[in-house]
């Protein structure tokens, strides 16, 4: 059983893959049926169901999308892409009001990941509400600039590590959210020159 089991998690893995590779190229209908059939090979394999929901947004099949997200904001709470998915859906439905909801609940929770905050910003574009917008704005600018930080912190753990690779990886998202992306540069540079090694 064990054996079985593991196998329809490869199995999984590699059909997800190949779904994933057909939905960058918008191959929706191939990425479509892969992402079912790696449903099927493990019904506990979330990371397909998020990408067919996001395969039917972009088929225009938005209600059935919402559907699928909802059940995986239900049954996997700490999932966040599928939370953000869930409300774009709702957005793009024109399901206002449940989208506000949706956010109100969502940044009084979660008040550093600044996707949330542009998502409210969205919403209050469309709802021609320009303070809630500019607010939603600024909140994602300062959940960005919190990120810089921990980007940063990050980087300087895996010096101390010795492990320069991640250090950088960790600079390069600092460096794309940054609001002074110079500064960051200059770190960058320093350390791929090896100026931190004493």
């Amino acid at each position: 059983l064990f054996a079985f089991s593991c196998s329809d998690s490869v199995s999984a893995e590699q059909l997800y893959a190949r779904a994933s590779d057909a939905y960058i190229r918008e191959d929706f209908s191939n990425a479509l049926s892969l992402a079912d059939e790696a449903v099927r090979a493990d019904g506990h394999f979330f990371q397909a169901r998020l990408l067919k929901a996001k395969v039917l947004i972009f088929t225009e099949k938005t209600g059935d999308a919402e559907k699928l997200l909802r059940a995986l904001c239900k049954r996997y709470p700490d999932f966040t892409e599928a939370r953000l998915w869930y409300v774009r859906a709702l957005i793009m439905s024109e399901r206002y009001d449940k989208a506000e909801a949706f956010l109100e609940r969502e940044v009084t929770l979660n008040q550093t990941d600044w996707r949330f905050y542009y998502q409210y910003a969205l919403l209050a574009q469309k709802q021609n509400a320009l303070d809630k917008r500019l607010a939603m704005c600024r909140k994602a600018e300062q959940a960005l600039c919190d990120s810089e930080k921990l980007y940063i912190e990050t980087a300087d753990i895996w010096l101390m590590l010795g492990i320069r690779a991640n250090a950088l990886a960790a600079l390069d998202k600092a460096l794309a959210v940054s609001s002074e992306p110079s500064a960051v540069a200059e770190i960058i540079h320093f350390i791929k020159k090896g100026d931190d090694i004493r």
